[in-house]
């Protein structure tokens, strides 16, 4: 089984920022999250910001605008990546809080959940999710870094 529920398809140069070699985020995944009219929005290419300390959460070479952290609908996981209210999972509204305060059986459970769920189809990770990519890995990740504790 896949674990990337969403469709990849090869970055083009076009796709990639020159200075931090990110892939471009889609314009969608921008729109969904920004919390500001979206013909404030100046740009076609944006590029996800995930250093945590930075409030800068997508910026756009083409335009040079930059969207902060207080612009966004939800907390960013690459930001926050220890905060329990963050989500991990924005498709099925699973939080770090969640994984923190489960059993390492029970996180398995929640993995396999959004697993099966998006393999039906049921996630929306390109609107969803601030990075516009599946947030499957991140949850490996987390559960990961909580049952070696």
């Amino acid at each position: 089984m896949s674990d990337n529920c969403c469709n990849k398809k090869k970055p083009t140069i076009d796709d990639i920022c020159p200075g931090c070699e990110k892939v471009a985020v889609s314009i969608e995944t921008v729109k969904a999250m920004v919390n500001f009219p979206l013909w404030d929005i100046v740009g076609n290419k944006f590029f996800l910001d995930d250093e945590p300390t930075s409030s800068n959460v997508y910026f756009s070479l083409d335009s040079g605008m930059m969207i902060d952290e207080k612009d966004i609908r939800e907390k960013v996981f690459a930001k926050h990546s220890q905060d329990d209210d963050t989500y991990v999972c924005y498709c099925f509204k699973v939080k770090v809080g969640d994984i923190r305060q489960a059993s390492p059986e029970e996180r398995q459970q929640i993995l396999e959940r959004i697993r099966n769920a998006s393999a039906k189809g049921q996630c929306a990770c390109k609107t969803r999710n601030p990075k516009g990519s599946c947030c499957i890995e991140d949850v490996k990740k987390l559960i990961d870094s909580f049952n070696q504790k």
